[in-house]
Protein backbone atom coordinates (compact mmCIF):
# COMPACT_ATOMS: atom_id res chain seq x y z
CA UNK A 1 0.00 0.00 0.00
CA UNK A 2 1.29 3.48 -0.82
CA UNK A 3 -0.41 6.61 0.46
CA UNK A 4 1.11 9.98 -0.35
CA UNK A 5 0.44 13.36 1.21
CA UNK A 6 -1.72 14.61 -1.63
CA UNK A 7 -1.36 17.42 -4.17
CA UNK A 8 0.40 20.03 -2.06
CA UNK A 9 3.78 21.51 -1.23
CA UNK A 10 5.03 18.27 0.31
CA UNK A 11 5.09 16.55 -3.05
CA UNK A 12 6.56 19.66 -4.66
CA UNK A 13 9.40 19.46 -2.16
CA UNK A 14 10.17 15.99 -3.40
CA UNK A 15 8.86 14.18 -0.34
CA UNK A 16 7.46 10.84 -1.43
CA UNK A 17 6.97 8.42 1.41
CA UNK A 18 6.15 4.75 1.58
CA UNK A 19 4.66 2.59 4.27
CA UNK A 20 6.78 0.18 6.31
CA UNK A 21 5.20 -2.56 8.40
CA UNK A 22 7.57 -4.64 10.49
CA UNK A 23 6.93 -8.35 10.18
CA UNK A 24 7.87 -11.18 12.51
CA UNK A 25 6.93 -12.19 16.04
CA UNK A 26 10.19 -12.07 17.99
CA UNK A 27 9.07 -9.38 20.44
CA UNK A 28 6.06 -8.42 22.52
CA UNK A 29 6.45 -5.01 20.90
CA UNK A 30 6.03 -6.43 17.40
CA UNK A 31 5.18 -3.75 14.83
CA UNK A 32 6.53 -0.95 17.03
CA UNK A 33 9.99 -0.68 15.50
CA UNK A 34 9.86 3.13 15.55
CA UNK A 35 9.96 3.01 19.35
CA UNK A 36 13.20 1.75 20.91
CA UNK A 37 11.65 1.33 24.38
CA UNK A 38 8.29 -0.12 23.30
CA UNK A 39 9.15 -3.33 25.14
CA UNK A 40 9.08 -1.36 28.42
CA UNK A 41 5.40 -0.47 27.98
CA UNK A 42 2.74 -2.65 29.58
CA UNK A 43 0.81 -5.00 27.30
CA UNK A 44 -2.32 -2.87 27.24
CA UNK A 45 -0.37 0.24 26.23
CA UNK A 46 1.57 -1.75 23.62
CA UNK A 47 -1.70 -2.93 22.10
CA UNK A 48 -3.11 0.60 22.02
CA UNK A 49 0.12 1.96 20.58
CA UNK A 50 0.21 -0.71 17.87
CA UNK A 51 -3.33 0.19 16.83
CA UNK A 52 -2.53 3.91 16.87
CA UNK A 53 0.62 3.37 14.80
CA UNK A 54 -1.31 1.42 12.19
CA UNK A 55 -3.83 4.26 11.99
CA UNK A 56 -0.99 6.79 11.70
CA UNK A 57 0.59 4.76 8.89
CA UNK A 58 -2.65 5.06 6.94
CA UNK A 59 -2.43 8.85 7.20
CA UNK A 60 1.28 9.57 6.84
CA UNK A 61 3.68 6.97 5.60
CA UNK A 62 7.19 6.33 6.86
CA UNK A 63 9.86 7.81 4.56
CA UNK A 64 12.95 6.12 3.18
CA UNK A 65 15.04 9.13 2.20
CA UNK A 66 17.15 11.26 4.50
CA UNK A 67 16.20 14.53 6.11
CA UNK A 68 14.79 16.95 3.51
CA UNK A 69 15.76 20.57 3.05
CA UNK A 70 12.49 22.25 3.94
CA UNK A 71 12.12 21.55 7.67
CA UNK A 72 11.65 25.29 8.25
CA UNK A 73 8.66 25.21 5.92
CA UNK A 74 7.12 22.42 7.98
CA UNK A 75 7.62 24.39 11.17
CA UNK A 76 5.93 27.37 9.53
CA UNK A 77 3.01 25.18 8.46
CA UNK A 78 2.68 23.83 12.01
CA UNK A 79 2.61 27.33 13.45
CA UNK A 80 -0.08 28.34 10.94
CA UNK A 81 -2.68 26.06 12.55
CA UNK A 82 -4.06 25.16 9.10
CA UNK A 83 -6.35 22.13 9.55
CA UNK A 84 -4.73 20.32 6.63
CA UNK A 85 -1.09 21.46 6.62
CA UNK A 86 -0.43 21.60 10.39
CA UNK A 87 -1.03 17.88 11.17
CA UNK A 88 1.04 16.79 8.18
CA UNK A 89 3.84 19.15 9.13
CA UNK A 90 3.79 17.81 12.70
CA UNK A 91 4.00 14.27 11.31
CA UNK A 92 6.98 15.07 9.07
CA UNK A 93 8.91 16.77 11.85
CA UNK A 94 8.74 13.58 13.88
CA UNK A 95 9.22 11.17 11.00
CA UNK A 96 12.51 12.89 10.15
CA UNK A 97 13.46 13.50 13.82
CA UNK A 98 13.88 17.25 13.29
CA UNK A 99 15.38 18.15 16.69
CA UNK A 100 15.20 21.87 15.95
CA UNK A 101 11.40 21.56 15.91
CA UNK A 102 11.12 20.62 19.60
CA UNK A 103 9.80 23.98 20.79
CA UNK A 104 7.38 24.33 17.87
CA UNK A 105 5.98 20.87 18.57
CA UNK A 106 5.69 21.62 22.29
CA UNK A 107 3.78 24.80 21.46
CA UNK A 108 1.39 22.79 19.28
CA UNK A 109 0.81 20.33 22.13
CA UNK A 110 0.04 23.03 24.70
CA UNK A 111 -1.89 25.42 22.42
CA UNK A 112 -5.36 26.44 23.55
CA UNK A 113 -7.11 24.76 20.64
CA UNK A 114 -9.51 21.86 20.37
CA UNK A 115 -7.72 20.36 17.34
CA UNK A 116 -6.68 17.12 19.01
CA UNK A 117 -5.38 15.68 15.75
CA UNK A 118 -2.51 18.18 15.74
CA UNK A 119 -1.91 17.59 19.46
CA UNK A 120 -1.55 13.80 19.32
CA UNK A 121 0.58 13.88 16.16
CA UNK A 122 2.85 16.54 17.68
CA UNK A 123 3.07 14.47 20.88
CA UNK A 124 4.07 11.44 18.81
CA UNK A 125 6.77 13.48 17.10
CA UNK A 126 8.16 14.67 20.45
CA UNK A 127 8.46 11.01 21.42
CA UNK A 128 10.38 10.15 18.27
CA UNK A 129 12.72 13.13 18.80
CA UNK A 130 13.04 12.05 22.47
CA UNK A 131 14.62 15.23 23.82
CA UNK A 132 14.53 15.17 27.63
CA UNK A 133 13.73 18.90 27.66
CA UNK A 134 10.22 17.96 26.46
CA UNK A 135 9.53 15.87 29.57
CA UNK A 136 7.80 18.64 31.61
CA UNK A 137 5.36 19.32 28.76
CA UNK A 138 4.68 15.62 28.25
CA UNK A 139 4.05 15.06 31.97
CA UNK A 140 1.41 17.80 32.05
CA UNK A 141 -0.63 16.19 29.24
CA UNK A 142 -0.72 12.70 30.78
CA UNK A 143 -4.32 13.43 31.81
CA UNK A 144 -5.34 15.14 28.56
CA UNK A 145 -9.00 14.46 27.59
CA UNK A 146 -7.93 12.90 24.29
CA UNK A 147 -6.90 9.24 24.53
CA UNK A 148 -4.34 9.41 21.71
CA UNK A 149 -2.61 12.39 23.34
CA UNK A 150 -2.39 10.48 26.64
CA UNK A 151 -1.11 7.36 24.88
CA UNK A 152 1.67 9.14 23.03
CA UNK A 153 2.56 11.24 26.09
CA UNK A 154 3.40 8.20 28.19
CA UNK A 155 5.04 6.50 25.20
CA UNK A 156 7.16 9.58 24.57
CA UNK A 157 8.18 9.81 28.23
CA UNK A 158 9.17 6.15 28.15
CA UNK A 159 11.34 6.84 25.10
CA UNK A 160 13.07 9.65 26.98
CA UNK A 161 13.40 7.90 30.36
CA UNK A 162 13.87 4.28 29.33
CA UNK A 163 11.38 3.32 32.04
CA UNK A 164 7.58 3.10 32.02
CA UNK A 165 5.65 4.84 34.81
CA UNK A 166 2.17 4.89 33.27
CA UNK A 167 0.07 8.04 33.71
CA UNK A 168 1.23 8.74 37.25
CA UNK A 169 2.33 12.38 37.13
CA UNK A 170 3.86 12.32 40.61
CA UNK A 171 6.20 9.47 39.67
CA UNK A 172 7.20 11.18 36.46
CA UNK A 173 7.87 14.41 38.35
CA UNK A 174 10.00 12.48 40.82
CA UNK A 175 11.92 10.93 37.93
CA UNK A 176 12.36 14.37 36.37
CA UNK A 177 13.79 15.67 39.64
CA UNK A 178 16.23 12.78 39.95
CA UNK A 179 16.20 10.05 37.27
CA UNK A 180 18.14 7.74 39.59
CA UNK A 181 15.91 8.27 42.62
CA UNK A 182 15.33 4.93 44.35
CA UNK A 183 11.64 5.58 45.01
CA UNK A 184 10.94 5.19 41.29
CA UNK A 185 9.86 1.60 40.80
CA UNK A 186 11.42 -0.03 37.76
CA UNK A 187 9.41 -2.10 35.34
CA UNK A 188 8.42 -5.41 36.91
CA UNK A 189 8.72 -4.19 40.52
CA UNK A 190 5.02 -3.35 40.71
CA UNK A 191 1.88 -3.62 38.66
CA UNK A 192 2.40 -1.40 35.62
CA UNK A 193 -1.06 0.12 35.46
CA UNK A 194 -0.57 2.78 38.12
CA UNK A 195 -4.10 4.07 37.56
CA UNK A 196 -5.65 1.24 39.60
CA UNK A 197 -3.81 1.94 42.80
CA UNK A 198 -1.37 -0.95 43.07
CA UNK A 199 -1.26 -4.66 42.34
CA UNK A 200 -2.03 -5.99 45.84
CA UNK A 201 -5.55 -4.62 46.10
CA UNK A 202 -8.52 -6.84 45.42
CA UNK A 203 -10.74 -5.86 42.47
CA UNK A 204 -13.36 -4.53 44.89
CA UNK A 205 -10.75 -2.44 46.71
CA UNK A 206 -9.40 -1.20 43.40
CA UNK A 207 -12.89 -0.11 42.38
CA UNK A 208 -13.28 1.80 45.65
CA UNK A 209 -9.89 3.46 45.12
CA UNK A 210 -10.87 4.46 41.59
CA UNK A 211 -14.18 5.93 42.71
CA UNK A 212 -12.37 7.99 45.33
CA UNK A 213 -9.38 9.07 43.25
CA UNK A 214 -10.51 9.14 39.62
CA UNK A 215 -14.27 9.67 39.45
CA UNK A 216 -14.81 13.34 38.64
CA UNK A 217 -18.44 13.44 39.83
CA UNK A 218 -17.97 11.40 42.98
CA UNK A 219 -19.05 14.17 45.33
CA UNK A 220 -22.02 15.65 43.46
CA UNK A 221 -24.13 12.50 43.12
CA UNK A 222 -25.49 12.36 46.65
CA UNK A 223 -24.23 8.79 47.08
CA UNK A 224 -23.03 7.51 50.45
CA UNK A 225 -20.12 5.55 49.01
CA UNK A 226 -19.09 4.11 52.39
CA UNK A 227 -22.53 2.62 52.82
CA UNK A 228 -22.67 1.47 49.20
CA UNK A 229 -19.37 -0.40 49.44
CA UNK A 230 -20.35 -1.86 52.82
CA UNK A 231 -23.40 -3.32 51.08
CA UNK A 232 -21.92 -4.44 47.77
CA UNK A 233 -18.24 -4.94 48.68
CA UNK A 234 -18.69 -8.39 50.29
CA UNK A 235 -20.87 -9.50 47.37
CA UNK A 236 -18.15 -8.49 44.89
CA UNK A 237 -15.55 -10.35 46.96
CA UNK A 238 -17.65 -13.53 46.85
CA UNK A 239 -18.31 -13.36 43.09
CA UNK A 240 -17.19 -16.55 41.32
CA UNK A 241 -16.81 -15.12 37.79
CA UNK A 242 -15.97 -11.75 36.21
CA UNK A 243 -19.57 -11.55 35.02
CA UNK A 244 -20.93 -12.01 38.55
CA UNK A 245 -18.52 -9.40 39.87
CA UNK A 246 -19.57 -6.99 37.12
CA UNK A 247 -23.26 -7.49 37.84
CA UNK A 248 -22.79 -6.54 41.49
CA UNK A 249 -20.43 -3.65 40.70
CA UNK A 250 -22.91 -2.33 38.17
CA UNK A 251 -25.70 -2.26 40.76
CA UNK A 252 -23.41 -0.31 43.07
CA UNK A 253 -22.57 2.25 40.41
CA UNK A 254 -26.19 2.63 39.29
CA UNK A 255 -26.72 4.58 42.51
CA UNK A 256 -24.82 7.47 40.94
CA UNK A 257 -27.40 7.72 38.13
CA UNK A 258 -24.55 8.59 35.73
CA UNK A 259 -24.86 7.52 32.05
CA UNK A 260 -21.07 7.86 31.67
CA UNK A 261 -20.29 5.34 34.41
CA UNK A 262 -20.35 1.70 33.35
CA UNK A 263 -18.76 -1.77 33.56
CA UNK A 264 -17.53 -4.09 30.81
CA UNK A 265 -16.39 -7.70 30.74
CA UNK A 266 -14.41 -8.08 27.55
CA UNK A 267 -16.49 -6.37 24.89
CA UNK A 268 -19.78 -6.84 26.76
CA UNK A 269 -21.29 -3.98 28.71
CA UNK A 270 -23.10 -5.04 31.89
CA UNK A 271 -25.79 -3.03 33.62
CA UNK A 272 -25.32 0.69 33.88
CA UNK A 273 -27.74 3.54 34.49
CA UNK A 274 -30.51 3.82 31.89
CA UNK A 275 -31.92 7.28 31.30
CA UNK A 276 -35.65 7.85 31.22
CA UNK A 277 -36.19 10.88 29.00
CA UNK A 278 -39.20 12.22 27.12
CA UNK A 279 -38.56 12.55 23.38
CA UNK A 280 -39.84 15.74 21.78
CA UNK A 281 -39.90 14.34 18.24
CA UNK A 282 -41.35 11.51 16.17
CA UNK A 283 -39.24 10.21 13.29
CA UNK A 284 -42.22 8.69 11.47
CA UNK A 285 -44.05 12.00 11.57
CA UNK A 286 -41.00 13.89 10.35
CA UNK A 287 -40.73 11.59 7.34
CA UNK A 288 -44.28 12.62 6.40
CA UNK A 289 -44.21 16.35 7.06
CA UNK A 290 -40.71 17.40 5.91
CA UNK A 291 -40.83 17.85 2.11
CA UNK A 292 -38.29 15.73 0.27
CA UNK A 293 -37.26 13.92 3.47
CA UNK A 294 -34.49 11.46 2.57
CA UNK A 295 -32.16 9.38 4.75
CA UNK A 296 -28.72 9.95 3.23
CA UNK A 297 -27.03 7.48 5.58
CA UNK A 298 -27.69 5.97 9.01
CA UNK A 299 -27.34 9.30 10.79
CA UNK A 300 -28.01 12.07 8.26
CA UNK A 301 -31.44 12.94 6.84
CA UNK A 302 -32.34 16.03 4.84
CA UNK A 303 -35.28 17.82 3.27
CA UNK A 304 -36.30 21.22 1.96
CA UNK A 305 -39.45 23.27 2.45
CA UNK A 306 -41.37 25.00 -0.32
CA UNK A 307 -39.94 28.42 0.54
CA UNK A 308 -36.37 27.09 0.33
CA UNK A 309 -35.63 26.55 4.02
CA UNK A 310 -33.24 23.61 4.39
CA UNK A 311 -33.54 20.77 6.92
CA UNK A 312 -30.67 18.59 8.19
CA UNK A 313 -31.13 15.94 10.87
CA UNK A 314 -27.98 14.56 12.55
CA UNK A 315 -28.90 11.54 14.69
CA UNK A 316 -25.47 11.10 16.33
CA UNK A 317 -21.86 12.20 16.15
CA UNK A 318 -20.47 8.72 15.60
CA UNK A 319 -17.14 8.20 13.79
CA UNK A 320 -17.68 4.47 13.27
CA UNK A 321 -18.08 5.03 9.56
CA UNK A 322 -15.59 7.02 7.51
CA UNK A 323 -16.92 10.30 6.12
CA UNK A 324 -20.16 9.87 8.08
CA UNK A 325 -20.83 13.63 8.02
CA UNK A 326 -20.24 14.15 4.31
CA UNK A 327 -23.98 14.11 3.45
CA UNK A 328 -24.52 16.95 5.95
CA UNK A 329 -21.73 18.99 4.37
CA UNK A 330 -23.17 18.26 0.92
CA UNK A 331 -26.62 19.43 2.06
CA UNK A 332 -25.14 22.59 3.52
CA UNK A 333 -23.60 23.32 0.14
CA UNK A 334 -26.96 22.72 -1.55
CA UNK A 335 -28.60 25.13 0.90
CA UNK A 336 -26.17 27.98 0.16
CA UNK A 337 -29.04 30.11 -1.19
CA UNK A 338 -31.57 29.05 1.47
CA UNK A 339 -33.27 31.79 3.53
CA UNK A 340 -32.66 29.64 6.60
CA UNK A 341 -31.48 26.20 7.73
CA UNK A 342 -32.84 23.92 10.44
CA UNK A 343 -30.36 21.60 12.19
CA UNK A 344 -32.34 18.90 14.01
CA UNK A 345 -30.32 17.04 16.66
CA UNK A 346 -33.20 16.00 18.90
CA UNK A 347 -32.43 12.24 18.49
CA UNK A 348 -28.69 12.82 19.11
CA UNK A 349 -27.17 11.62 22.42
CA UNK A 350 -23.52 12.26 21.58
CA UNK A 351 -20.45 10.63 20.07
CA UNK A 352 -17.31 12.37 18.84
CA UNK A 353 -16.90 15.99 19.94
CA UNK A 354 -14.25 16.69 17.24
CA UNK A 355 -16.77 15.53 14.62
CA UNK A 356 -19.34 17.94 16.03
CA UNK A 357 -16.69 20.68 15.85
CA UNK A 358 -16.19 20.05 12.14
CA UNK A 359 -19.85 20.76 11.45
CA UNK A 360 -20.29 23.63 13.90
CA UNK A 361 -17.19 25.24 12.41
CA UNK A 362 -19.18 25.85 9.21
CA UNK A 363 -21.24 28.55 10.96
CA UNK A 364 -18.56 30.85 12.40
CA UNK A 365 -15.89 33.19 11.01
CA UNK A 366 -13.46 33.33 13.91
CA UNK A 367 -12.36 31.12 16.85
CA UNK A 368 -14.81 31.16 19.76
CA UNK A 369 -14.80 29.78 23.30
CA UNK A 370 -17.66 27.32 23.68
CA UNK A 371 -16.80 25.30 26.79
CA UNK A 372 -14.33 24.61 29.59
CA UNK A 373 -13.44 21.59 31.69
CA UNK A 374 -11.58 20.56 34.83
CA UNK A 375 -9.68 17.27 34.82
CA UNK A 376 -9.82 15.12 37.95
CA UNK A 377 -6.51 15.28 39.84
CA UNK A 378 -6.72 13.94 43.36
CA UNK A 379 -3.44 15.52 44.49
CA UNK A 380 -4.59 19.10 43.85
CA UNK A 381 -6.13 21.15 46.71
CA UNK A 382 -9.60 21.08 45.16
CA UNK A 383 -9.13 17.71 43.47
CA UNK A 384 -9.00 19.14 39.93
CA UNK A 385 -6.69 20.86 37.50
CA UNK A 386 -7.17 24.51 36.56
CA UNK A 387 -9.91 25.13 33.95
CA UNK A 388 -8.99 24.34 30.38
CA UNK A 389 -10.76 26.17 27.57
CA UNK A 390 -12.21 24.48 24.50
CA UNK A 391 -12.15 26.63 21.37
CA UNK A 392 -14.22 26.15 18.21
CA UNK A 393 -12.30 26.91 15.03
CA UNK A 394 -13.89 27.95 11.71
CA UNK A 395 -13.95 25.03 9.28
CA UNK A 396 -12.36 26.54 6.20
CA UNK A 397 -12.32 23.24 4.31
CA UNK A 398 -16.09 22.68 4.23
CA UNK A 399 -19.10 24.69 2.99
CA UNK A 400 -20.01 27.62 5.18
CA UNK A 401 -23.42 29.10 5.86
CA UNK A 402 -24.07 32.61 7.20
CA UNK A 403 -27.86 32.80 6.97
CA UNK A 404 -30.34 32.31 9.83
CA UNK A 405 -30.06 28.94 11.59
CA UNK A 406 -32.11 27.17 14.21
CA UNK A 407 -31.07 24.06 16.11
CA UNK A 408 -33.86 21.82 17.39
CA UNK A 409 -32.93 20.24 20.73
CA UNK A 410 -34.35 18.21 23.60
CA UNK A 411 -33.82 15.92 26.59
CA UNK A 412 -32.16 13.16 24.54
CA UNK A 413 -29.18 15.47 23.92
CA UNK A 414 -26.22 14.87 26.21
CA UNK A 415 -22.44 14.57 26.18
CA UNK A 416 -20.83 15.59 22.88
CA UNK A 417 -24.18 16.73 21.50
CA UNK A 418 -24.45 19.18 24.38
CA UNK A 419 -21.01 20.43 23.38
CA UNK A 420 -22.43 20.91 19.87
CA UNK A 421 -25.29 22.95 21.30
CA UNK A 422 -22.78 25.14 23.14
CA UNK A 423 -20.80 25.54 19.92
CA UNK A 424 -23.87 26.64 17.99
CA UNK A 425 -24.75 29.14 20.71
CA UNK A 426 -21.63 31.00 19.61
CA UNK A 427 -22.92 31.44 16.05
CA UNK A 428 -24.35 34.98 15.75
CA UNK A 429 -27.18 33.86 13.46
CA UNK A 430 -28.31 30.79 15.40
CA UNK A 431 -31.06 30.15 17.92
CA UNK A 432 -31.68 26.94 19.89
CA UNK A 433 -35.32 25.83 20.05
CA UNK A 434 -36.95 23.03 22.05
CA UNK A 435 -36.34 21.68 25.55
CA UNK A 436 -33.37 21.76 27.93
CA UNK A 437 -30.74 19.10 27.23
CA UNK A 438 -30.07 16.25 29.68
CA UNK A 439 -26.91 17.58 31.34
CA UNK A 440 -24.27 14.84 31.33
CA UNK A 441 -20.72 14.86 29.98
CA UNK A 442 -17.91 12.91 31.61
CA UNK A 443 -15.14 12.08 29.11
CA UNK A 444 -14.97 8.55 30.61
CA UNK A 445 -11.69 6.65 30.83
CA UNK A 446 -11.25 2.85 31.19
CA UNK A 447 -9.51 1.17 34.14
CA UNK A 448 -8.88 -2.56 34.39
CA UNK A 449 -9.59 -4.12 37.77
CA UNK A 450 -7.31 -7.11 37.21
CA UNK A 451 -10.04 -9.76 37.06
CA UNK A 452 -11.20 -9.34 33.47
CA UNK A 453 -13.49 -6.44 34.39
CA UNK A 454 -13.05 -2.87 33.13
CA UNK A 455 -14.72 0.13 34.73
CA UNK A 456 -15.30 3.37 32.79
CA UNK A 457 -15.20 6.49 34.92
CA UNK A 458 -15.87 10.14 34.03
CA UNK A 459 -12.57 12.02 34.22
CA UNK A 460 -13.61 15.68 34.01
CA UNK A 461 -16.18 18.25 35.00
CA UNK A 462 -17.58 19.79 31.85
CA UNK A 463 -18.33 23.50 32.21
CA UNK A 464 -20.36 26.09 30.36
CA UNK A 465 -18.35 29.10 29.15
CA UNK A 466 -19.33 31.02 32.33
CA UNK A 467 -17.95 28.22 34.53
CA UNK A 468 -21.32 26.60 35.42
CA UNK A 469 -21.03 22.82 35.69
CA UNK A 470 -22.93 21.16 32.85
CA UNK A 471 -23.64 18.00 34.87
CA UNK A 472 -27.23 18.07 36.05
CA UNK A 473 -27.71 21.52 34.55
CA UNK A 474 -27.83 20.98 30.79
CA UNK A 475 -27.99 23.53 27.99
CA UNK A 476 -30.99 25.85 27.91
CA UNK A 477 -32.76 26.65 24.61
CA UNK A 478 -33.13 30.22 23.43
CA UNK A 479 -36.79 29.50 22.72
CA UNK A 480 -38.40 26.90 25.01
CA UNK A 481 -41.24 24.79 23.58
CA UNK A 482 -43.32 22.59 25.90
CA UNK A 483 -44.91 19.58 24.20
CA UNK A 484 -46.94 16.42 24.80
CA UNK A 485 -46.53 13.05 23.08
CA UNK A 486 -49.91 13.38 21.38
CA UNK A 487 -48.80 16.53 19.56
CA UNK A 488 -46.29 14.52 17.52
CA UNK A 489 -48.78 12.06 16.06
CA UNK A 490 -49.61 14.32 13.12
CA UNK A 491 -47.35 17.32 13.55
CA UNK A 492 -44.24 18.71 15.19
CA UNK A 493 -44.62 21.87 17.33
CA UNK A 494 -40.83 22.20 17.80
CA UNK A 495 -40.24 22.13 14.04
CA UNK A 496 -43.14 24.56 13.58
CA UNK A 497 -41.51 26.97 16.04
CA UNK A 498 -38.24 26.76 14.11
CA UNK A 499 -39.99 27.49 10.82
CA UNK A 500 -41.91 30.37 12.37
CA UNK A 501 -38.69 31.93 13.65
CA UNK A 502 -36.89 31.59 10.32
CA UNK A 503 -39.85 33.06 8.47
CA UNK A 504 -39.86 36.07 10.76
CA UNK A 505 -43.29 35.51 12.19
Amino acid sequence: MQICFGPNRYLKAGLIVCCVFIAGSISAAEGLGEWKHADKLDEQTQAKLRSAEQFFAQLYEIPKENRPEDANLWMKDLRSGNRDLAPRAAACLGIFRIKEAREVLEAAVTAGTSDNRVKWIATRSLGLIADNRSAPVLIEILDHPNGEVRLYARTALTEIAGVYLGENKDKWRAWLKDPNESIIKKQGDEERDTDIGGGNKSPAEKLRWLIDEKYSYRDIRGVDWDKAFSTFGPLMERAQTPEQFAEVASKLMERARDPHLWIKVGDKSIGGFKRNVVRNYNISTLRRIVPGFVERNKRISTGRFEDGIGYIMIADWSKQEENSLEPAFAALKEFADAPGVIIDVRPNSGGSEPLAEEFAGCFIDKPVLYSKHLNRKAGEPNGFTIPQERILQPNKEKPHYRGKVVVLMGQVNMSSCESFLLMMKQSPNCNLIGQKSYGSSGNPKPYELGNGVTVWLPSWKDLLPDGTCLEGHGVLPDIAISTTDAQFNNGDPVLDAGLKYLRGR
